[in-house]
C-alpha cells in the first residue's frame, strides 16, 4: 500500500472517523498538532479509536489555534512518503514545515474545508500565496471553494472535489417519520408540539443568531424555535429571549450526536442564518433526518446542497427577504430529496471520492 502522510490540527471526531475509513486504502500516518480544538472537550469524548498510525509532535500550543513545532520537519528528513497532504496551511508548524517542503523540491497536496476570501494586508496575501500556489495540487470540498484557492494562485486544473461529511450512510433517516413519532420525539426531550424549527451552532456572533431570534419575534407565536448550542452570546440571547417574552423559544445545550440526530427528526425544519460558514456542517446533518433547510448565500454547504425541492438561500444582508423565504420553506411537504441528497453526503462517498482522487495521483 502507498505511504500517505497526512497533517492536522487536532482529531475532530468527524475527521477520525473520515481517516478511519481512509486508512483501509492507504498505509496512513496522522499528524495531529495538539490533542484539542478550539471548542468543547465534550466533543472529543466518544472519539473513536485511531485505525490509522499517529505521530506526537510536542512543542508549544500558542492559544486555542496555533501550535509551534520543527518535530515534523526532523520527523520528514528520516521518513519518506508517497503523498504529504497538509490540511492547513496557517500556524506556525504548518508555516515552517510547507516551507522546507518547497525548499527541498518535495512535492505536497493542500487540503481545504472551506474557504473565504478577505480583504487583508499586502504581506498576509502574499504569505498566503507562497504557501497555497506552491501545492502539487488540492482538495476542495465544493466548486464554490475554488474561487478561493485561485485566488491565492491554485491551478484550476489540479483541484479535486470531495462530498464533505460528518455523517455515516447509517446515520440517514431509512424514511420519513409519522407525526405521532415525531411528537413522542418532542415529549421526550420537552419540546413544543408547535411547528418546530431547530437551528445549530456555537453562540458567536458569526453565526448570527440574535439577528435570527429578531427575525422570530416577527412570526406568529405557532412557531416555536429550537436553538441548540453554547458560546460566550449565551446570556445575551437569554436576556433577549426573556426581555422580548418569547415563549416560543427553547435553548438547549450541545447535544451527544445520538441526542441531536433526534432533535433533528422532532422538529419540522432548519434555519441559520449565519453571517459566514467555511462550510457548514449542519446543513447536510439537518437534510440527513428529513428536514428542508434555509440558509444563506453566506454558508458554502447551502449553495453546494440545496435547491428549491429541499430549502431554500438567503442574503444574510437582506432581512426583508427572509419571512418570504421562511414561507415556502414551510410550505415544502416531500421531504425525500432532503434524504436523497444526504446519501450523497456521507463518509462512505467522502472516502469513495477520495480513492479514485488518490488512485489517479499515486499511479506510477
Amino acid at each position: 500500500m502507498k505511504k500517505v502522510l497526512f497533517v492536522f490540527s487536532h482529531p475532530a471526531p468527524y475527521k477520525v472517523h473520515f481517516l478511519n475509513l481512509l486508512a483501509q486504502h492507504v498505509h496512513l500516518t496522522v499528524v495531529f498538532e495538539r490533542q484539542l480544538g478550539s471548542y468543547s472537550k465534550k466533543q472529543y469524548q466518544n472519539n473513536p479509536p485511531f485505525a490509522f498510525q499517529t505521530l506526537e509532535l510536542g512543542g508549544l500550543t500558542l492559544g486555542k489555534e496555533n501550535h509551534y513545532s520543527r518535530s515534523l520537519i526532523r520527523h520528514l528528513k528520516q521518513n519518506s512518503y508517497d503523498l504529504i497532504i497538509m490540511n492547513g496551511y496557517s500556524s506556525f508548524t504548518e508555516m515552517m514545515t510547507i516551507r522546507y517542503l518547497i525548499q527541498h523540491r518535495i512535492p505536497y497536496y493542500l487540503y481545504v474545508n472551506g474557504g473565504v476570501i478577505r480583504r487583508e494586508n499586502l504581506l498576509k496575501k502574499r504569505l498566503k500565496r507562497f504557501l497555497i500556489s506552491h501545492a502539487k495540487g488540492y482538495f476542495s470540498p465544493s466548486a464554490f471553494v475554488d474561487p478561493y484557492l485561485i485566488h491565492y494562485g491554485a491551478n484550476p486544473k489540479h483541484i479535486y472535489h470531495y462530498p464533505y461529511a460528518t455523517i455515516f450512510a447509517d446515520d440517514v433517516l431509512k424514511q420519513p417519520l409519522s407525526r405521532k413519532a415525531k411528537m413522542a420525539l418532542r415529549d421526550r426531550y420537552q419540546l413544543s408540539h408547535d411547528h418546530l424549527t431547530i437551528s445549530v451552532g456555537q453562540f458567536i456572533p458569526r453565526k448570527n443568531f440574535l439577528a435570527l431570534l429578531h427575525f422570530w419575534k416577527t412570526l406568529p407565536t405557532s412557531f416555536h424555535l429550537l436553538l441548540v448550542g453554547d458560546g460566550p452570546l449565551l446570556r445575551r440571547y437569554e436576556v433577549f429571549i426573556r426581555k422580548n417574552r418569547m415563549h416560543n423559544v427553547t435553548l438547549k445545550p450541545f447535544q451527544p450526536k445520538y441526542s441531536l440526530l433526534e432533535m433533528y427528526q422532532a422538529s419540522d425544519a432548519f434555519i441559520l442564518l449565519s453571517k459566514e460558514d467555511i462550510y457548514g456542517h449542519v446543513v447536510n446533518e439537518a437534510l440527513s433526518q428529513g428536514l428542508p433547510v434555509m440558509t444563506t448565500f453566506q454558508t458554502i454547504s447551502g449553495k453546494q446542497l440545496l435547491n428549491e425541492t429541499i430549502g431554500q438561500l438567503v442574503d444574510v444582508h437582506q432581512p426583508a427577504s427572509w419571512r418570504a423565504a421562511f414561507e415556502a420553506l414551510v410550505r415544502i411537504e416531500n421531504i425525500q430529496p432532503c434524504l436523497d441528497k444526504a446519501k450523497e453526503n456521507t463518509f462512505e462517498t467522502m472516502v469513495e471520492a477520495h480513492r479514485i482522487v488518490l488512485k489517479e495521483i499515486l499511479q506510477p
